[in-house]
């Protein structure tokens, strides 16, 4: 179908569903007031439709910036992932490998890629190559409110907006001087914030123009180490299988005890499994090193029960010293918009917002073990050996040993850098073409460059090289070995390490070994789009109002990595490879290694698409001021969309407005929503990776670590969802301030483009689904597994279902005989359903928190969150107090039906209040005010995983992790 054949048929409805209209409110029309008020525009987030008086069908929660800030004055996107809503949206907490690098909201916890944020209506250009937005690049100061579509809505917005519409409405007509600086710090002298912004708005040339700018500046310093909370600083561990026979245990002051600080002789590099039993593999086993390199007997502490890498106490480590639960982040925002009235119809304005985001997350000190293609292999001849076991390996012919090693002495802990640097150039025009017909264009450029670092990485070949180091015959100087067999070869300029001992590697080796692991990516989106909007036809009951228009947009991505991301280590170049990550299927004189010990991110090649889409949007007035219906209005809306790459679709939604009384209004809607590959998901270049300690359903064993391919995938098509929402408003007349909304909603989500993890292809393969299967290379049924092809496909379905409230009063309390305001304001979430589908195997994440499993949005799906807030003003004086609910949740296993000692995962409740205090100067008002988050302190919940001390022991994106925190501010105005 065309898109010409399209808007005709579209209209053919539109009259279809007016003459219908006509029918029902033949009674009314002698009755009908001749005169034509003036039609108010105004923004109806979720609605193409601007029109005074009219309440989208479709559930929308709006909040100002005032209610968001009152009681989390650090940013405004800190106050939205705290709603019941966006509850375990992404944010600055630590959460895998290298942590996360921005906040992306994430509705209905469906992905983040399934909600669109919008900036005053209009798309944002993406700050990763996944196409998500982080809300961190929006500006603050000028925020009027937040209006939250939660239903699909992707008939009038497209791709994207699956779970809902995340919509940041500006100031535009903000007149003065206004300024806000605050700081604040933890109840534990960390995480230190601190926030100034600036904005002004005047009227220029004679009152025809009007000019708006801000500067921002906000800065978080995160929390140093998991030692500084008392959950995490205990390094929690679950033991057990999770059978009847042996049930998860969660184990605390757990450490990894296959390897210490100071370097660790284990079994060698041939042996999969690190299992440190004395007399086993090698005379040495069991021996570990003191400073100055003293070899000592290691003591292996108590063994947890099912957990084959941690053990309780003894000398092995855990990587909690070096892991930051919360990241460092830094903003800055410089945003400017010039609007200008040509004449009474026609106006216009130019549009700038640009903003550097820097994140910073340390996610553990760089290790020497065979989980990471690092395990150290030490040769006799080594000149570092201590020599005492040099002198046992020539009288035993002994020609080596490994050892591991966590390598405390690097200088500090690997850690993300990430700087994101974004700017968006807009335009648009808007003006009258008779009665109240209008129409609008809009032009719009954003571009983002994301420069993601991992610092203090370990280079592989370097370090194998540097390790192995000899005497050189010529001079009798340690150097390294390469350097004598392969001279000329890359590994040129190779400083040997000693690692016998914490202190014992010299500055000069570390910096060798170890260095940036740099990828930068740049997305860039331009947006144009022609609008028209007016009345169609007047009919009893109202005007019918249409929206039309079309869009076109291109989408640009491309990336450079550093040179060594995309090497491979040669085995005849270099000893100590270990064996089980060689060779490379079809390429026997290399092993899969990326150069670097982790983030190995292939060079993007440049890619675009181009979306061209158009869509038609009707309000039909059925019957108004009639008994039992004061108003009956029917909304529809129809999207094609094309996309260059993946084809076309249709998006489309049917909506009704039912009023029988004053009190109460009746809504529902029901919608087909679509979210489209992005180009990373359709171009990926192929990355070689690992995932460690991943367990074999086939076998029940744990392996220690999986190569992974993972590349996009050109055949992918656009996700389908389907919607339904019923709910009704109150709005009760004898309950003199109270406004009240509940809201069913039902997401099914098929054909989900799915970024599967080698756990998930394993256990999906296990349960019979044979395309899984067929991305495995090798034998999972003796564990024997070379690669794992980890390729994004249409085969998951999602599905959510719950039920949304929504509730303001403004008490009356001046006929309680009190002075001020009293406003009380309730949100709240049921999920019922939160279901994932793979593989034929539905797996029902609703009220559970799942540490075992890898999917990273379900990390914790409580069937109940909410949050109510009391604000009370008189004269200068406000007092809010707000109470955050998380409700209880049940612990789900790996395998299915797992069995854990203590399942259940408490609910908790978050107290904040806050105060301010306004005084009127000359120059206008000044307040003072001060906020203090999670009054009581609570501490998270404890949900461990089965890696002794690695993450905070909870689900991070769902729980506080500062703890008490407090904020003092200044806002003066003028």
């Amino acid at each position: 179908m065309t898109l010409a054949s399209l808007l005709k048929n579209s209209l053919v409805l539109t009259f279809g569903a007016t003459s219908l209209a006509l029918l029902c409110s033949a009674a009314q029309a002698q009755s009908a007031d001749g005169g034509e008020p003036a039609v108010e525009v105004v923004t109806v987030t979720g609605s193409r439709i601007a029109n005074a008086g009219y309440a989208a069908p479709t559930p929308v929660t709006a909040l100002t910036a005032g209610q968001l800030l009152a009681t989390t004055p650090s940013t405004i996107t800190d106050a939205l992932i705290r709603l019941p809503q966006l509850s375990g949206s992404a944010n600055r907490s630590y959460c895998c490998a290298a942590g996360t690098a921005g906040n992306y909201l994430d509705l209905r916890q469906m992905g983040a890629n399934r909600t669109l944020v919008l900036l005053n209506g209009n798309r944002v250009t993406p700050s990763t190559a996944s196409g998500l937005v982080d809300a961190n690049v929006l500006p603050e100061i000028l925020i009027d409110r937040v209006e939250i579509v939660t239903g699909g809505a992707s008939a009038a917005y497209g791709s994207d907006a699956v779970a809902g519409v995340v919509n940041y409405i500006t100031d535009l007509e903000f007149e003065g001087l206004k300024v806000d600086v605050q700081g604040g710090i933890s109840n534990y002298s960390d995480d230190k914030q601190f926030k100034v912004g600036v904005a002004g708005g005047t009227s220029v040339l004679g009152g025809r123009g009007h000019l708006t700018a801000s500067v921002e500046h906000f800065q978080a310093d995160g929390i140093d180490t998991m030692l500084s909370r008392p959950l995490s600083a205990k390094s929690w561990v679950l033991g057990g299988s999770g059978t009847a026979a042996s049930p998860y245990v969660p184990y605390a002051n757990s450490v990894f005890f296959t390897g210490t600080t100071g370097g660790l002789v284990i079994a060698s590099p041939a042996i999969p499994v690190p299992l440190v039993i004395p007399g086993v593999s090698s005379p040495f086993t069991g021996i570990e090193f003191l400073p100055g390199g003293t070899p000592v007997q290691w003591n292996p502490g108590e063994p947890v029960p099912g957990n084959i890498v941690a053990r309780i106490g003894g000398d092995g480590y855990s990587p909690g010293p070096g892991m930051q639960p919360l990241g460092q982040l830094r903003t800055d925002h410089v945003f400017g918009r010039f609007g200008y009235d040509f004449s009474q119809s026609l106006k216009g304005y130019v549009q700038v917002n640009a903003a550097r985001v820097i994140s910073q997350n340390a996610y553990g000190f760089p290790p020497a073990s065979s989980n990471w293609g690092t395990l150290a292999t030490i040769y006799s001849g080594n000149p570092f050996l201590p020599a005492s076991l040099q002198t046992q390996m020539t009288d035993q012919n002994i020609p080596s040993f490994s050892l591991s090693r966590s390598n405390t002495d690097f200088g500090g802990p690997s850690y993300n850098h990430s700087s994101n640097d974004y700017y968006e150039v807009s335009g648009g025009l808007k003006g009258e073409l008779g009665g109240d017909w209008t129409w609008s264009a809009y032009l719009g450029y954003g571009h983002t460059r994301l420069d993601s670092q991992e610092r203090r990485a370990v280079n592989v070949g370097r370090f194998l090289a540097a390790v192995d180091a000899v005497e050189d015959p010529a001079t009798g100087n340690t150097v390294c070995r390469v350097t004598l067999t392969s001279p000329g070869s890359i590994y040129d300029g190779c400083v040997p390490i000693n690692l016998f001992g914490v202190g014992s590697p010299s500055p000069d080796a570390v910096a060798y070994v170890t260095g940036t692991n740099r990828s930068v990516t740049d997305s860039a989106q331009t947006v144009m789009s022609l609008d028209f909007q007016g009345s169609l036809l007047s009919l009893p009951a109202g005007d019918v109002s249409i929206a039309t228009g079309v869009d076109w947009r291109t989408r640009d991505l491309s990336g450079t990595s550093n040179p060594v991301a995309a090497s491979r280590i040669d085995p005849a170049t270099i000893r100590g490879v270990s064996t089980t990550l060689c060779p490379v299927p079809g390429d026997p004189g290399t092993c899969r290694l990326g150069g670097w010990i982790q983030g190995n991110v292939a060079p993007q090649a440049s890619v675009s698409d181009t979306v061209k889409e158009g869509y038609l949007e009707t309000i039909v007035p059925l019957l108004k001021d009639q008994y039992l219906a004061e108003s009956l209005d029917f909304n529809g809306a129809v999207r094609y969309t094309n996309y260059s790459n993946s084809g076309g679709v249709f998006t489309w939604k049917l909506g009704l407005n039912y009023q029988p009384v004053s009190d109460i209004r009746l809504r529902a809607t029901r919608s087909r929503d679509i979210r489209a590959p992005n180009l990373f998901e359709l171009f990926a270049s192929p990355v070689t990776a690992f995932q460690a300690f991943i367990t074999n359903p086939f076998t029940g064993n744990q392996i220690p670590t999986i190569a992974t391919i993972t590349s996009g995938n050109p055949g992918l098509k656009p996700e389908i969802a389907d919607t339904y929402t019923v709910g009704a408003v109150l709005t009760p007349s004898f309950i003199e301030g109270l406004q009240a909304s509940i809201d069913y909603y039902n997401i099914r989500l098929t054909d989900a483009i799915t970024a599967t993890s080698a756990q998930s292809i394993l256990t999906d393969c296990f349960s019979g689904d044979a395309s899984r299967c067929a991305l495995i290379t090798g034998n999972p049924a003796t564990d024997a597994i070379t690669v794992i092809n980890v390729l994004k496909v249409n085969s998951g379905v999602e599905h959510r279902s719950g039920i949304d409230f929504d509730l303001t009063y403004a008490a009356p309390i001046d006929q309680w005989g009190m002075d001020g305001g009293l406003t009380f304001r309730f949100l709240a979430n049921y999920v019922a359903t939160a279901d994932q589908v793979s593989g034929g195997v539905v797996t029902q994440y609703a009220g559970t928190a799942n540490p075992l499993r890898s999917v990273l949005t379900l990390a914790g799906v409580p069937r109940w969150r909410g949050m109510l807030s009391a604000t009370y003003v008189n004269g200068p004086y406000s007092f809010t107090v707000a109470e955050r609910y998380i409700g209880s949740m049940k612990q789900l296993g790996a395998i299915p039906d797992a069995v854990f000692a203590s399942p259940r995962v408490p609910a908790i409740f978050y107290t904040s209040i806050s105060a301010a205090y306004t005084i009127d100067t000359n120059t206008g008002p000044v307040e003072l005010y001060g906020t203090i988050n999670n009054l009581f302190n609570q501490q998270p919940p404890l949900v461990p995983n089965t890696l002794p001390g690695v993450g905070y022991p909870t689900v991070p994106n769902l729980y506080d992790l500062d703890g008490r925190y407090f904020t003092l501010g200044l806002r003066f105005q003028m």
